[in-house]
């Protein structure tokens, strides 16, 4: 299943998979993911 996004781009789900592993091995994790949930959600 692909995503769109609020500005029309198309995420394949490895895309996003990709984005969410990227930012669980940043120093900011926990906020990062949080920013990225929410942002998925809107």
């Amino acid at each position: 299943m692909d995503i769109i996004t609020k500005t029309g781009e198309i995420w394949s789900e490895n895309a996003i998979g990709a984005v969410i592993s990227i930012i669980k091995e940043s120093d900011d994790s926990i906020e990062s993911e949080r920013k990225l949930t929410h942002w998925l959600e809107e």
